[in-house]
């Protein structure tokens, strides 16, 4: 099994990253331009296979979108750069609430975490996600 996931990575890394994907990356991860060509390719790589192996939901009445998306596993995945990574693999979903929504009930923090939880998510055409947000993992 690991030998097909392996390779199931190795594909989605593969694939071309859409244009309007690479667009909100450079948008809304400043720090994406600092980094070398081979770090680019490998964080674009990385969302490709956090995206497909993370669930997202959006709490609150947060409609989710690829900016939401693309933005959060970019974030997610600089964290992984230049390190053999298993993808954050007691993660499986993230909740993304709207600004000025805190979560309900209060999240117990456990020491093998499944879901992170974005607060106060800075996102609309004015803001960057680099701006302070909360951010709780139980």
């Amino acid at each position: 099994m690991f030998g097909l996931m392996k390779q199931r990575r190795r594909r989605l890394r593969a694939q071309p990253f859409p244009k309007d994907w690479l667009a909100t990356v450079e948008s809304n991860v400043p720090f994406f331009r600092r980094l070398s060509a081979s770090g680019q390719a490998e964080l674009l790589g990385n969302i490709q296979v956090f995206l497909a192996e993370k669930r997202f939901e959006g709490c609150g009445g947060l409609e989710l979108t690829d900016e939401i998306r693309v933005t959060i596993a970019a974030q997610a995945c600089l964290l992984l750069l230049h390190r053999k990574t298993d993808y954050f693999p007691r993660l499986l979903t993230i909740l993304v609430y709207p600004s000025g929504t805190p979560p309900n009930p209060a999240p117990v923090i456990l020491p093998m975490a499944r879901t992170l939880s974005f607060t106060n998510l800075p996102i609309n055409s004015t803001t960057k996600i680099m701006q302070p947000m909360e951010c709780q993992v139980w």
